[in-house]
């Protein structure tokens, strides 16, 4: 059986020396994209940039505090985002466990193995409907108490199995988390370890599956790192290096030293009155057509509908009170 050696890493891993990484026996990193309702792990955009630098194969894992399906296709939504401008080749994993579960009782929630396995639904068909490989993390106890036979068998699970095989968990188990307290270089402390069973670059390859987001050429520019922030709640409708791939007017307007400020820049006094997309999820033209009462409203004025969408819309779809645009 093929065992390749990885790791899976977070914001607790701290910034990982990946030139000495690369040198040892680790050859697959999953990274922690974000949790919940698209927050971005702190260390994403680095770890993921460095594995992508040096060749370093690479997969995703999204935790999940989903209250329900709706919520858990808009944690899909975000991790697609997130991950749009970079080079995947290993499975964009879900994850749910006991703090998930934790955070939906002190929401008044009751989780079942019908719910779970719904909310999981949710987040791995619109990953899968996107072109990446859906994997669902899970131990043990989750695989028989919150998980059905559907959720179980249609997507391959990356098993958390610390004192055995995964195979009391699952037959499918291309991943297998087997140890919380390991050791690699270029890591100071603690990192989970993992096998691969699977040929997942070869799998994903053979199959067709998306190795990068929004089907533009990823390489063509890459942005400047400088000391500029995008105010937070633009993150709903905005990501730099998703904007800078999707426009060739900006790329040949800005040339190779383009930066964040300046992409934003161009967003917050242009893009926003044109109508353009600054983010993989969000598509102000969708937004505009699906809501009669937005487009009553705000007619043509097009950054109203961002606006709307950032301060009330967003809020509105995720607790179903308004239908979902996409």
């Amino acid at each position: 059986m093929l065992q390749v050696k990885g790791i899976d890493v977070s914001k607790y891993q701290g910034d990982i020396d990946y030139n000495t990484l690369k040198k040892s026996d680790i050859k697959f990193v999953i990274i922690r994209a974000g949790w919940g309702q698209n927050n971005i792990d702190a260390k994403f955009k680095r770890n993921i940039e460095e594995c992508n630098r040096l060749g370093i194969p690479c997969g995703v894992y999204w935790f999940s505090y989903a209250l329900n399906p709706s919520q858990a296709k808009a944690e899909a939504k975000a991790c697609l985002t997130a991950i749009a401008p970079y080079k995947i080749q290993y499975p964009v994993c879900f994850d749910y466990e006991y703090d998930s579960v934790t955070y939906s009782v002190k929401k008044g929630v009751n989780v079942t193995k019908e719910s779970a396995s719904a909310i999981a639904k949710a987040f791995l068909s619109t990953i899968e409907e996107a072109g990446y490989w859906a994997t669902n993390y899970t131990n043990l106890d989750f695989s028989k108490r919150y998980f059905d036979d559907y959720i179980m068998t249609k997507y391959d699970i990356w098993a958390a199995r610390y004192t055995s095989t995964p195979k009391d968990i699952a037959v499918n188990a291309g991943l297998w988390q087997y140890s919380s307290k390991g050791s690699v270089p270029g890591i100071k402390g603690n990192v989970d370890k993992d096998i691969a069973h699977k040929d997942y670059p070869a799998l994903i390859a053979a199959k067709n599956r998306k190795t990068t987001g929004g089907g533009q050429n990823t390489s063509l520019l890459v942005l400047q790192k400088d000391n500029y922030t995008v105010p937070s709640m633009y993150n709903l409708v905005f990501d730099a290096q998703y904007y800078l791939n999707k426009y060739t007017d900006l790329q040949k307007a800005f040339g190779k030293k383009v930066t964040e400020r300046q992409l934003f820049e161009h967003f917050y006094n242009f893009g926003m009155k044109e109508a353009r997309q600054g983010k993989a999820d969000f598509d102000v033209v969708k937004y505009r057509k699906a809501y009669p009462d937005l487009d009553a409203a705000f007619k043509d004025e097009w950054s109203a509908y961002y606006v709307h969408y950032i301060t009330a819309g967003y809020n509105e779809i995720t607790q179903g009170k308004r239908k979902n645009f996409r």
